[in-house]
């Protein structure tokens, strides 16, 4: 069970506001509308695949074989925020479209359209 927090716990810590150097185009809250919304996220964290479900009303859910989390999602100064996931404080950051699929958080974490 500590070990599942802590993945979750990094999973959405890489949600930090320093962004890499950008490769593709950062998403803003259209583009997040229009290409993610609605749409299971894949990624892969220390072994374990995790499925991210951002819905129109504002939540997200995070899943994975050995975890069910629930949040809010919203955007603030550009930037895709989720609160509620782990721990009420809101972690902030950039999402990069590398391809027609996949996303990368600022801190490097891939993620892909299933």
């Amino acid at each position: 069970m500590r070990i599942m927090f802590l993945s979750i716990a990094i999973l959405i810590g890489l949600w930090m506001t320093h962004p890499v150097r950008a490769q593709g185009e950062i998403v803003d809250e259209i583009a997040f509308q229009q290409h993610i919304l609605d749409k299971p996220l894949t990624a892969q964290l220390r072994g374990m695949t995790f499925t991210m479900m951002y819905s129109a009303d504002g939540t997200v859910a995070v899943r994975s074989n050995r975890m069910n989390r629930d949040g809010e999602w919203y955007f603030a100064d550009g930037q895709l925020c989720i609160s509620g996931v782990r721990g009420n404080q809101p972690r902030c950051g950039y999402l990069e479209r590398l391809s027609a699929n996949q996303f990368r958080t600022s801190q490097g974490m891939t993620m892909s359209l299933q």
